[in-house]
């Protein structure tokens, strides 16, 4: 009898089902917010690094890495594409702490960290294109 008690405490409630979705949500918009934050800043450093005249001149796909914009955007995505084995990996590191992160809503620093780890790693991969350069 005190067992069939025990699991019934152990049900979330309907309000504290809607509070931690609403939190995952919240995370994830967050957490993409991050990620689109940090492509904004990879395009606000390289066009802070630019120094041949109009960024926007040359801007057709054969010259993707002499363009600003497509340095900051599909050229780190080229760049993942060449350690794609290595990017996987560190992709299922990172949603780990995501995963564990959603469960509950004290942990969010824990599901929000993996999000501002790809951002830094984005604005490094910029940052790495320009000194190749």
């Amino acid at each position: 009898m005190s067992d069939d008690h025990a699991e019934i405490d152990q049900l979330p409630t309907p309000d504290e089902t809607a509070a931690l979705k609403s939190y995952r949500r919240r995370i994830w918009l967050i957490g993409f917010a991050v990620l689109m934050l940090s492509m904004l800043v990879g395009v606000g450093f390289s066009f802070y690094q630019w120094d041949r005249g109009s960024p926007f001149d040359l801007s057709t796909w054969e010259d993707a890495f002499v363009n600003p914009v497509a340095r900051a955007t599909y050229g780190p995505l080229i760049f993942v594409l060449f350690i794609f084995p290595f990017v996987l990996v560190l992709l299922v590191i990172l949603a780990v702490p995501v995963y564990f992160g959603l469960k509950k809503q004290n942990r969010w620093p824990l599901a929000l960290l993996p999000f501002l780890t790809l951002g830094v790693l984005w604005v490094l991969w910029i940052r790495a294109l320009w000194v190749m350069d």
